[in-house]
């Protein structure tokens, strides 16, 4: 869900760019720390910035929801045998 007139945020999951749920994370510290020194008064990019968290963050458990399943598919596949 996006609001406002701003870009679309393209997702760093698609097309499984990241290698690790780790490494995604890493690089989101990273850039949460650069974002903290922008300047305060441009409240338009400070709300596209937390609109394109929320995406990221949902996009991140859905990915984690994934694993999850897969994992568990795995796990009873093994148990079968």
């Amino acid at each position: 869900m996006r609001y406002g007139r701003g870009p679309a945020v393209s997702s760093p999951l698609e097309g499984e760019d990241m290698n690790t749920l780790q490494e995604y994370i890493v690089n989101m510290e990273k850039r949460s720390a650069i974002d903290n020194t922008s300047v305060p008064e441009d409240v338009w990019a400070q709300l596209q910035q937390k609109d394109n968290d929320l995406v990221l963050a949902a996009e991140l458990g859905k990915a984690l929801l994934k694993r999850q399943h897969e994992a568990k598919e795995e796990y009873f596949r093994k148990m079968k045998k």
